[in-house]
């Protein structure tokens, strides 16, 4: 209903009537209720975020509500869905258009999700309502840390206090650079918001769209993904960066915090696989000059495999023999991932039975074998081995996981047996 917007401040003031967050929530209750049925099977819901970018004073789709407004919103909304059964929905907070605060000709004086956030969960009732703190990353572009568009992602982390933090939009709109220089602020925002800003999940702005000219001046222009131009298909160099990302570590695997102290231009985040076999740890190289480091490879690691992305590669892949002999360098301006194997060992053998009748048949079942297996779907192997304890070995044999007596055993002549297995 428009009659509920005020439209007398068209740009610098779109918001609510204080008498309309009943409307307006029971709107997003109803958008849940009617979409969720017109999804695909398995498919459902699972957030709403009430705004977009209540900071960026704008034309189009936004309300520039005020952190006092949507202390208002945000509970209204939580017990709107509750009472229409939808207590699982979360609600992300409305995401700001940058991370930290800082001025803009389009940004209103309070903004940033820092900002929001910080003030919001002053209220008990919003913070509680808030399943997820969502931002943006459009003002973030800076690569100097003493630059005012350097986002403070420390900052962002602690005003979450424990909740997740989901960056929703991020790219360098317009772009007219599709190469490294590109790719590199989203390594950046990735690399940082997941080390320093407790992210957990980050999306790209567009996934599709014409690389072609948007404006006066000449040059290309686009931020998606994927591009397509006269009827090609594109791809730019932040798409193989993306999928450095999404497709060597993604949802399920578990970020291994890190730290850099003495290089500004490597960023760098270290994730395990939600199985514990693979441990990734990716490195855009920003620098002008080639790289050189040592890795330490611990006991257990199978193999290593080197991925890259640089202007000459797309993405290719490597093994790297171990023990590594010397140091591993990374081009300039490169977007590189170091795929670990491991291998854990099983431990806690284990025997479901450990007697037998004496005078039973060659091949009488004793027991089945188990052991612990850090990684699950593996297929165990069990093995009578030489060592200590392997006195009565040659009195049994194994048949998958079945011990076996390889003979009769009497219980006169021998009462108790030892052997040495392996798995």
């Amino acid at each position: 209903d428009g009659t509920e917007l005020v439209v007398s401040e068209l740009v610098t003031r779109n918001t609510l009537k204080n008498t309309s967050h009943d409307k307006f929530s029971e709107y997003i209750v109803g958008f849940v209720n009617n979409v969720n049925p017109l999804l695909p099977s398995g498919f459902n819901i699972t957030h709403v975020s009430p705004t977009n970018e209540p900071d960026y004073l704008n034309t189009y789709e936004s309300m520039n509500l005020t952190t006092s407004e949507l202390k208002n919103v945000l509970p209204n909304l939580r017990s709107k869905l509750d009472a229409a059964s939808f207590g699982s929905v979360g609600i992300i907070s409305p995401e700001s258009a940058r991370v930290s605060s800082g001025s803009a000709s389009k940004l209103t004086s309070t903004n940033s999700a820092v900002s929001f956030i910080g003030d919001m969960f002053l209220d008990s009732a919003t913070k509680n309502a808030v399943d997820v703190v969502g931002t943006h990353t459009y003002y973030d572009s800076s690569f100097d840390p003493n630059d005012a568009s350097w986002a403070n992602w420390a900052a962002l982390k602690t005003a979450a206090d424990s909740k997740p933090v989901w960056v929703t939009e991020s790219a360098k709109l317009k772009s007219e650079d599709i190469g490294m220089d590109d790719a590199a602020q989203y390594a950046k925002w990735i690399s940082r918001g997941f080390n320093e800003g407790g992210m957990t999940g980050y999306m790209a702005h567009l996934l599709i769209e014409e690389h072609h000219n948007a404006d006066s001046d000449p040059a290309l222009e686009s931020s998606a993904l994927v591009l397509w131009k006269d009827g090609a298909l594109l791809l730019p160099k932040r798409y193989y960066t993306f999928k450095h990302f999404s497709t060597l570590s993604g949802k399920g695997y578990k970020r291994i915090g890190n730290s850099i102290t003495s290089n500004t231009n490597l960023f760098a985040s270290t994730f395990k696989s939600s199985t514990g076999d693979k441990l990734i740890l990716h490195a855009f190289n920003n620098g002008t000059s080639t790289l050189s480091f040592t890795l330490t490879v611990p006991t257990g690691f199978t193999s290593l495999t080197h991925y890259k992305t640089d202007a000459f590669n797309d993405m290719t892949s490597q093994s790297i023999s171990l023990p590594i002999s010397g140091t591993i360098s990374i081009p300039p301006k490169s977007m590189n991932s170091f795929v670990f194997a491991i291998n854990y060992a099983p431990t806690d053998i284990a025997l479901s039975a450990n007697s037998i009748a004496e005078d039973q048949a060659s091949g009488t079942a004793v027991g089945t074998l188990s052991a612990t297996n850090p990684e699950s779907g593996d297929t165990l192997t069990y093995s009578l081995v030489s060592g200590t304890g392997d006195t009565d070995n040659a009195s049994f044999s194994i048949d998958g996981t079945t011990l076996k007596t390889a003979s009769a055993l009497d219980f006169e002549t021998k009462n108790s047996y030892s052997i040495r297995l392996n798995v």
